[in-house]
């Protein structure tokens, strides 16, 4: 159902299998916060030529007891479909603000840190409020936060998008637009919606060392 209509699978084991895991997630969902079972990497970003860390994103992964670590791919979207992800984004970003504070007062350089968000957090009644006021609480300037978002945002509600990009922007934090190259991606977003940074994404460019055409 997920894929459409006009289509059949064979099942086999697997399947089954990945069928009893999402409705273990989905029963698990709700609680694993207050069980303390969401965890936070983040992935550097490094300038080659010196190995200085620039900037750092924000990754979310769910420490199941049962299934162990279980990534984005398998339970986001379970997040969204149950309205979870408003409470998981407000959670993610107090971790991450937590986190960036003990580095300040530990000493370490000032860098930026970037946290996805998808289309749903985005549209959220008050959205950028609930972001500086949880900036604030934790005494930080919000220069150092990057905010990801997909083309999805601009689709639903593109005027209330570009208002809460300028809003965003006017309080220092910058605005990335993520998976650039798929779905219905347009340079038009660039100017449109003034992002900062654009992310390609690396199926539009993984072969551009080999295909002239990808160049």
């Amino acid at each position: 159902k997920h894929e459409g209509k006009n289509r059949y699978k064979f099942y086999s084991s697997e399947i089954g299998l990945q069928i009893y895991k999402q409705v273990v997630l989905r029963n698990d969902l709700m609680k694993a916060i207050e069980r303390k079972q969401f965890e936070v990497y983040y992935q550097a970003q490094v300038k080659l030529e010196s190995g200085e860390i620039l900037a750092a994103e924000a990754l979310i992964r769910w420490n199941h007891p049962e299934w162990g670590m279980v990534s984005p791919n398998e339970f986001i979207s379970l997040a969204e479909e149950t309205g979870f992800i408003i409470n998981l984004g407000n959670w993610m970003l107090q971790e991450v603000c937590r986190n960036y504070k003990t580095w300040m007062e530990q000493g370490k350089a000032p860098i930026k840190i970037s946290v996805n968000y998808s289309s749903i957090q985005f549209y959220e009644r008050n959205f950028v409020e609930n972001i500086i006021k949880t900036i604030n609480e934790n005494g930080l300037d919000p220069h150092f936060l990057i905010m990801e978002i997909t083309e999805s945002v601009f689709m639903k509600n593109p005027e209330k998008a570009i208002v809460d990009i300028k809003r965003l922007q006017a309080k220092g934090i910058q605005v990335a637009l993520d998976d650039f190259g798929t779905g219905f991606s347009s340079l038009s977003y660039l100017n449109s919606f003034n992002i900062d940074i654009l992310k390609i994404d690396r199926s539009f460019i993984k072969n551009m060392m080999l295909d002239e055409a990808s160049t």
